[in-house]
C-alpha cells in the first residue's frame, strides 16, 4: 500500500513513538513547526535548540536525534513526499 503524500503528526504521536537520543534517519522532507515549549535536536551535524514558535526544515534521507522536549512541548510535524510538492 502506497503512504500519503502528507502526513502530519502531533505532540502525542511525536512523545510516545520517537525515543530520546537514539538515531533516526527520514524517508521524506518534513517541516516542525513548534508552538510551545522548548528542546534540543540534531540534524545531520547540526545541533538546533527549539523555542517557541521555531520552524525547522529537513531533507529527507538526513538523520536526526531529539535530545530533549520539554513536558510543555507542542508541535506539529508535517512530512511530505517530493511528488506532492512538485505537482
Amino acid at each position: 500500500m502506497e503512504k500519503p503524500p502528507i502526513r502530519i503528526f502531533d505532540e502525542t504521536f511525536i512523545s510516545s513513538k520517537i525515543q530520546l537520543e537514539k538515531l533516526y534517519q527520514q524517508d521524506r522532507p518534513a517541516i516542525l513547526f513548534l508552538k510551545e515549549g522548548h528542546g534540543k535536536i540534531s540534524i545531520q551535524i547540526n545541533d538546533i535548540e527549539l523555542n517557541p514558535n521555531s520552524v525547522v526544515l529537513s531533507e529527507s534521507r538526513f538523520f536526526f536525534e531529539i535530545h530533549s522536549l520539554s513536558d510543555d512541548f507542542e508541535g506539529r510535524v508535517i512530512a511530505y513526499t517530493q511528488d506532492y510538492i512538485e505537482n
